[in-house]
């Protein structure tokens, strides 16, 4: 099967990572983006610059691949998940508690008595391209008419080390957690916050639903299983290299 790479412009971790996974499927990198997709498969890391082509593969009902950084904090820089037809899985994956364990993921019981509520941006970028442009002030405005709960507002930081410092603070203590589809989500969930995100998000599974539920989120079971399905879906660059994300992948899609 022949898959092409595509890395956004001027970033070496893009290229890197997507040499990475083409050794692994066997498939080739273009260095520079193209107005239009090369016949055959394609995989991306990252959405800056080359927004327009993971629209495209889409559209055309391509095969195709997209890498990001990990689905939780701990693992960032090490792992990087990469999911098939999706920006990430939306769906509850087989779990892999082995890696779940190794990772040190933990769940905590869930915060029943929060007070305030967090709401976490993603780069213009991401919201435009995903159809959710002017996304914050949509749902701040419904936010307001729907509760009078205090909100944290973390808007979208370049600096994602700096950024995962901060969030277990604000998550001390709350009451749910919004974003589009952040990894941010995935860290609440941990921590026993509950989650409303989009449907295209890999916290969706565990999710709350529509906004209009704000005062009564879901405490749903299965937290374990959704975290060590996540824990199987990212893997470090040797295992890239080795195919095995490629065989994963393959294998669920």
């Amino acid at each position: 099967m022949s898959i092409v790479g595509y890395p956004q412009p001027g970033k070496a971790r893009s290229r890197a990572l997507l040499e990475a996974f083409a050794q692994g499927c066997g498939g080739a990198v273009r260095i520079s983006p193209a107005a239009v997709l090369e016949p055959g498969g394609a995989a991306f890391y990252g959405v800056v610059g080359i927004e327009h082509l993971v629209r495209l593969a889409e559209a055309e009902g391509r095969d195709w691949y997209y890498g990001d950084n990990a689905f939780f904090d701990r693992a960032r820089g090490k792992h990087f998940r990469f999911a098939r037809r999706a920006l990430q899985p939306h769906a509850l994956l087989p779990p892999d508690h082995a890696r779940a364990s190794a990772l040190g993921l933990e769940i905590a019981p869930w915060q029943r008595a929060g007070k305030h509520i967090v709401v976490v941006e993603q780069s213009e970028h991401f919201l435009n391209m995903t159809g959710n442009r002017g996304w914050l002030g949509v749902v701040t405005s419904a936010l307001r008419r729907l509760t009078d709960r205090p909100l944290r507002l973390r808007t979208w930081r370049r600096d994602k080390g700096k950024a995962a410092a901060t969030l277990a603070a604000d998550l001390r203590g709350a009451h749910a957690l919004i974003t589009c589809a952040s990894a941010a989500a995935n860290e609440a969930l941990l921590s026993g916050v509950p989650v409303f995100c989009s449907e295209r998000c890999a916290a969706t599974p565990m999710s709350s639903g529509n906004l209009s539920a704000i005062e009564s989120p879901r405490y749903p079971d299965g937290r374990e299983e959704w975290a060590a399905g996540l824990a199987g879906a990212q893997w470090t660059v040797d295992e890239l290299r080795a195919g095995v994300a490629w065989r994963a992948l393959l294998h669920g899609g």
